[in-house]
């Protein structure tokens, strides 16, 4: 007979609080991968050949080093950091999505027709392509750092507000904070600053289902509605520069 396989940590030992990361060390995690991403660009930059592995880069700056750790610890880090979460209110989740990211294209197209833009074709194969892509190389990546180990490390134990009905605290607005200014840093480009907007939005997915799996999705989705829209229309950038 062979051998039976090895048993998955324990994600909460009886007895045992639920795993956070101390707040030092989340925000150390976090200054390590804004670290990993500057350095990735600038050596894409310098070698335009190995530009294709900076997503894999981010993949293992945002989840190896939080991974390890709660793993020495004795916990899951899949349920811990909340990818094994099964979605609490998923019609809840999914109407404030939709309603948010339908206005969003609503806007852009409203503001292009005042402008006489005119729209160009869209292709629903590239922009399928574009939301796989971004859900496994970017959006799992940072959400599983900023929604799964920073917002619970840094929320204290009673949130102080509640949005829609969802207790909704310090630590959801600092990891949304956290993400905009990360992206402005990696990027070198202040305009970037605008996503604590959808990093706020997020942060109340992470609060509301438990599942990080769920801001992951909305964060792909969000990133190919905006490829969608600078596609249609190319002028969008003067409107939005943080777009493009």
């Amino acid at each position: 007979m062979g051998e039976a396989p090895p048993e998955r940590p324990d994600p909460a030992p009886p007895g045992a609080p639920p795993f956070v990361h101390p707040p030092l060390e989340a925000a150390l995690l976090v200054a390590l991968a804004v670290g990993v991403a500057l350095g990735l660009r600038g050596l894409s930059a310098a070698v335009p050949a190995l530009a294709g592995a900076t997503g894999l880069g981010l993949v293992l700056a945002c989840v190896v080093p939080a991974y390890v750790l709660a793993l020495r610890r004795g916990r899951d880090p899949l349920l811990v950091h909340g990818i094994l979460v099964r979605p609490q209110r998923p019609w809840r989740l999914a109407a404030v999505s939709l309603a948010l990211l339908g206005g969003f294209a609503l806007a852009i197209e409203l503001a292009a027709r005042s402008r006489g833009w005119a729209p160009q074709p869209l292709s629903a194969g590239a922009l399928l392509a574009r939301l796989g892509n971004d859900l496994v190389t970017v959006a799992l990546a940072e959400e599983y750092l900023f929604r799964g180990v920073a917002q619970p490390a840094w929320e204290p134990a009673e949130p102080r507000w509640r949005v829609l009905g969802v207790p909704f605290g310090r630590g959801a607005l600092r990891a949304a904070l956290a993400f905009g200014l990360a992206h402005p840093l990696v990027w070198l480009a202040p305009a970037q600053a605008v996503v604590v907007l959808p990093g706020l939005w997020f942060a109340w997915l992470r609060a509301a289902g438990g599942s990080v799996l769920v801001c992951a999705l909305a964060h792909a989705l969000a990133n190919t509605l905006q490829l969608g829209c600078l596609t249609r229309y190319p002028e969008l950038p003067s409107l939005l520069p943080w777009v493009g």
